[in-house]
């Protein structure tokens, strides 16, 4: 039988479903950015690889714990 996810990768599939865009496209936009501070990685997030939305927050923290 296989273990339930925990932690921040129990997210993932909620934020691919929100967001529209797979785990790995996340991860790779977190690491093709130069930034290496949370809330830097936020507002680029924001401004254009991702949506506007507030919760944008959750990619790049989760991501960035899983990475």
């Amino acid at each position: 039988m296989t273990a339930a996810v925990k932690g921040p990768a129990s997210y993932f599939p909620s934020i691919e479903k929100k967001y529209g865009r797979p785990v790995a496209e996340w991860k790779d936009l977190i690491r093709s950015s130069p930034l290496t501070k949370h809330m830097e990685l936020v507002a680029w997030l924001k401004t254009g690889a991702s949506s506007t939305d507030a919760t944008s927050q959750r990619p790049a923290r989760d991501l960035r714990v899983s990475a």
